[in-house]
Protein backbone atom coordinates (compact mmCIF):
# COMPACT_ATOMS: atom_id res chain seq x y z
CA UNK A 1 0.00 0.00 0.00
CA UNK A 2 2.79 2.40 0.94
CA UNK A 3 4.57 1.80 -2.36
CA UNK A 4 1.35 2.58 -4.23
CA UNK A 5 0.87 5.84 -2.35
CA UNK A 6 4.50 6.75 -2.97
CA UNK A 7 4.21 6.08 -6.71
CA UNK A 8 1.12 8.29 -6.99
CA UNK A 9 2.88 11.11 -5.18
CA UNK A 10 6.10 11.02 -7.21
CA UNK A 11 5.10 13.99 -9.35
CA UNK A 12 4.06 16.01 -6.30
CA UNK A 13 7.45 16.29 -4.58
CA UNK A 14 10.15 18.63 -5.82
CA UNK A 15 12.92 16.03 -5.55
CA UNK A 16 13.52 12.33 -4.97
CA UNK A 17 15.02 13.25 -1.62
CA UNK A 18 11.77 14.97 -0.56
CA UNK A 19 9.72 12.00 -1.72
CA UNK A 20 11.66 9.37 0.19
CA UNK A 21 12.06 11.56 3.28
CA UNK A 22 8.27 11.93 3.36
CA UNK A 23 7.91 8.18 2.86
CA UNK A 24 9.97 7.61 5.99
CA UNK A 25 7.74 9.99 7.92
CA UNK A 26 4.75 7.83 6.99
CA UNK A 27 6.41 4.56 7.92
CA UNK A 28 9.96 3.33 8.35
CA UNK A 29 11.33 0.91 5.80
CA UNK A 30 14.74 -0.30 4.72
CA UNK A 31 14.12 0.52 1.05
CA UNK A 32 13.27 4.15 1.85
CA UNK A 33 16.34 4.49 4.08
CA UNK A 34 18.52 3.25 1.23
CA UNK A 35 16.81 5.61 -1.20
CA UNK A 36 17.35 8.66 1.04
CA UNK A 37 20.99 7.70 1.55
CA UNK A 38 21.54 7.30 -2.19
CA UNK A 39 19.95 10.71 -2.81
CA UNK A 40 22.23 12.29 -0.21
CA UNK A 41 25.23 10.84 -2.03
CA UNK A 42 24.02 12.18 -5.39
CA UNK A 43 22.65 15.65 -4.61
CA UNK A 44 23.03 17.05 -8.13
CA UNK A 45 20.48 14.57 -9.44
CA UNK A 46 18.23 14.04 -6.43
CA UNK A 47 18.15 17.16 -4.26
CA UNK A 48 17.07 20.78 -4.64
CA UNK A 49 18.97 23.78 -3.34
CA UNK A 50 16.35 24.00 -0.60
CA UNK A 51 17.15 20.40 0.41
CA UNK A 52 20.87 21.15 0.50
CA UNK A 53 20.38 24.09 2.85
CA UNK A 54 19.56 21.53 5.56
CA UNK A 55 23.25 20.53 5.59
CA UNK A 56 26.01 22.98 6.41
CA UNK A 57 28.80 20.87 4.89
CA UNK A 58 29.30 17.94 2.56
CA UNK A 59 30.62 15.95 5.51
CA UNK A 60 27.35 16.49 7.36
CA UNK A 61 25.36 15.34 4.33
CA UNK A 62 27.48 12.21 3.91
CA UNK A 63 27.23 11.41 7.61
CA UNK A 64 23.46 11.59 7.29
CA UNK A 65 23.66 9.16 4.36
CA UNK A 66 25.68 6.82 6.55
CA UNK A 67 23.01 6.91 9.26
CA UNK A 68 20.35 5.91 6.75
CA UNK A 69 22.44 3.06 5.33
CA UNK A 70 23.21 1.81 8.84
CA UNK A 71 19.53 1.90 9.81
CA UNK A 72 18.58 0.05 6.62
CA UNK A 73 21.20 -2.59 7.40
CA UNK A 74 19.86 -2.95 10.91
CA UNK A 75 16.30 -3.46 9.66
CA UNK A 76 17.40 -6.03 7.07
CA UNK A 77 19.43 -7.94 9.64
CA UNK A 78 16.45 -8.08 11.99
CA UNK A 79 14.23 -9.37 9.20
CA UNK A 80 16.86 -11.90 8.10
CA UNK A 81 16.62 -13.65 11.46
CA UNK A 82 13.19 -14.88 10.34
CA UNK A 83 13.72 -15.09 6.57
CA UNK A 84 17.42 -15.03 5.59
CA UNK A 85 16.78 -16.12 2.01
CA UNK A 86 14.83 -12.98 1.19
CA UNK A 87 16.97 -10.47 3.04
CA UNK A 88 20.56 -11.67 2.58
CA UNK A 89 20.81 -10.13 -0.93
CA UNK A 90 19.58 -6.80 0.45
CA UNK A 91 22.05 -6.98 3.33
CA UNK A 92 24.90 -7.49 0.85
CA UNK A 93 23.72 -4.58 -1.29
CA UNK A 94 23.54 -2.25 1.71
CA UNK A 95 26.99 -3.35 2.89
CA UNK A 96 28.34 -2.47 -0.56
CA UNK A 97 26.69 0.95 -0.37
CA UNK A 98 28.23 1.56 3.05
CA UNK A 99 31.63 0.45 1.80
CA UNK A 100 31.42 2.79 -1.18
CA UNK A 101 30.45 5.73 1.02
CA UNK A 102 33.35 4.99 3.35
CA UNK A 103 35.76 4.74 0.43
CA UNK A 104 34.62 8.20 -0.73
CA UNK A 105 35.21 9.50 2.80
CA UNK A 106 38.74 8.00 2.91
CA UNK A 107 37.67 5.54 5.60
CA UNK A 108 39.17 2.65 3.71
CA UNK A 109 39.52 0.19 6.58
CA UNK A 110 35.83 0.45 7.42
CA UNK A 111 34.97 0.22 3.74
CA UNK A 112 37.05 -2.94 3.44
CA UNK A 113 35.23 -4.53 6.35
CA UNK A 114 31.85 -3.91 4.75
CA UNK A 115 33.01 -5.07 1.30
CA UNK A 116 34.39 -8.28 2.83
CA UNK A 117 31.14 -8.94 4.68
CA UNK A 118 29.22 -8.43 1.45
CA UNK A 119 31.59 -10.75 -0.44
CA UNK A 120 31.09 -13.50 2.14
CA UNK A 121 27.31 -13.27 1.68
CA UNK A 122 27.53 -13.14 -2.10
CA UNK A 123 29.81 -16.18 -2.20
CA UNK A 124 27.19 -18.05 -0.23
CA UNK A 125 24.40 -16.86 -2.52
CA UNK A 126 26.44 -17.68 -5.63
CA UNK A 127 26.85 -21.27 -4.48
CA UNK A 128 23.08 -21.55 -4.08
CA UNK A 129 22.09 -19.73 -7.28
CA UNK A 130 25.08 -19.02 -9.53
CA UNK A 131 23.03 -17.74 -12.47
CA UNK A 132 21.73 -14.86 -10.38
CA UNK A 133 24.54 -14.12 -7.93
CA UNK A 134 27.84 -14.91 -9.67
CA UNK A 135 27.83 -11.48 -11.41
CA UNK A 136 27.26 -9.74 -8.08
CA UNK A 137 30.05 -11.76 -6.46
CA UNK A 138 32.44 -10.79 -9.26
CA UNK A 139 31.49 -7.11 -8.91
CA UNK A 140 32.26 -7.27 -5.20
CA UNK A 141 35.64 -8.85 -5.93
CA UNK A 142 36.39 -5.94 -8.28
CA UNK A 143 35.28 -3.42 -5.64
CA UNK A 144 37.73 -4.92 -3.16
CA UNK A 145 40.45 -4.99 -5.80
CA UNK A 146 39.95 -1.29 -6.49
CA UNK A 147 40.18 -0.56 -2.77
CA UNK A 148 43.42 -2.54 -2.54
CA UNK A 149 44.90 -0.53 -5.40
CA UNK A 150 43.94 2.69 -3.62
CA UNK A 151 45.74 1.44 -0.51
CA UNK A 152 48.84 0.39 -2.48
CA UNK A 153 48.26 -3.34 -1.97
CA UNK A 154 48.93 -4.65 -5.48
CA UNK A 155 49.37 -8.32 -4.53
CA UNK A 156 46.00 -8.48 -2.77
CA UNK A 157 44.40 -6.56 -5.65
CA UNK A 158 45.88 -9.02 -8.14
CA UNK A 159 44.30 -12.01 -6.39
CA UNK A 160 40.88 -10.37 -6.28
CA UNK A 161 40.99 -9.21 -9.90
CA UNK A 162 42.12 -12.66 -11.06
CA UNK A 163 39.16 -14.30 -9.37
CA UNK A 164 36.83 -11.65 -10.77
CA UNK A 165 38.33 -12.14 -14.25
CA UNK A 166 37.88 -15.91 -14.14
CA UNK A 167 34.26 -15.44 -13.05
CA UNK A 168 33.54 -12.86 -15.76
CA UNK A 169 35.12 -15.10 -18.40
CA UNK A 170 32.86 -17.92 -17.30
CA UNK A 171 29.84 -15.64 -17.53
CA UNK A 172 30.94 -14.25 -20.89
CA UNK A 173 30.80 -17.72 -22.40
CA UNK A 174 27.03 -17.59 -21.87
CA UNK A 175 26.37 -13.89 -22.43
CA UNK A 176 29.28 -12.15 -24.16
CA UNK A 177 27.52 -8.90 -25.03
CA UNK A 178 26.67 -8.20 -21.39
CA UNK A 179 29.80 -9.59 -19.75
CA UNK A 180 32.69 -8.68 -22.07
CA UNK A 181 32.90 -5.11 -20.70
CA UNK A 182 33.29 -6.65 -17.23
CA UNK A 183 36.07 -8.89 -18.56
CA UNK A 184 37.75 -5.75 -19.85
CA UNK A 185 37.45 -3.98 -16.51
CA UNK A 186 38.98 -6.94 -14.66
CA UNK A 187 41.83 -7.08 -17.19
CA UNK A 188 42.41 -3.36 -16.68
CA UNK A 189 42.49 -3.85 -12.91
CA UNK A 190 45.03 -6.65 -13.28
CA UNK A 191 47.14 -4.40 -15.46
CA UNK A 192 47.09 -1.67 -12.85
CA UNK A 193 48.13 -4.19 -10.18
CA UNK A 194 51.18 -5.10 -12.28
CA UNK A 195 49.99 -8.61 -13.16
CA UNK A 196 49.79 -10.22 -16.59
CA UNK A 197 46.69 -12.42 -16.83
CA UNK A 198 46.80 -15.87 -18.35
CA UNK A 199 45.10 -15.97 -21.76
CA UNK A 200 41.69 -17.57 -21.89
CA UNK A 201 42.15 -20.62 -24.10
CA UNK A 202 38.56 -21.76 -24.06
CA UNK A 203 36.66 -21.56 -27.32
CA UNK A 204 34.12 -18.75 -26.97
CA UNK A 205 30.71 -18.82 -28.53
CA UNK A 206 30.45 -16.87 -31.80
CA UNK A 207 29.99 -13.16 -31.19
CA UNK A 208 27.78 -10.76 -33.14
CA UNK A 209 29.30 -8.79 -35.97
CA UNK A 210 32.00 -11.33 -36.68
CA UNK A 211 33.86 -10.75 -33.40
CA UNK A 212 35.17 -14.24 -32.76
CA UNK A 213 38.66 -13.75 -31.37
CA UNK A 214 39.82 -14.69 -27.88
CA UNK A 215 37.79 -13.12 -25.12
CA UNK A 216 40.63 -11.07 -23.74
CA UNK A 217 41.42 -9.64 -27.19
CA UNK A 218 37.83 -8.58 -27.82
CA UNK A 219 37.59 -7.20 -24.31
CA UNK A 220 40.65 -5.00 -24.77
CA UNK A 221 38.99 -3.55 -27.82
CA UNK A 222 35.98 -2.62 -25.68
CA UNK A 223 37.86 -1.53 -22.59
CA UNK A 224 35.77 0.85 -20.52
CA UNK A 225 38.14 1.97 -17.80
Amino acid sequence: MLSCVTFRQMSYWESDYDLWSHTLEIGEGSFAHNAVAADLMNPDQSMTQHDLRNFDTEQERMDEARRHFERSLELHQQAAEKDPGEHLPEIAMTLISLGTLERLQNRSDEGRQHYEEALKIRRQLARQNPAVYLPEMATTLSNLGTLDLMQNRPDEACQLYEEALNTYRQLAQQNPIVCLPDVAMALSGLGKSGSTPEPDRRSPRPLPGGLNGPLETVARGQQVC
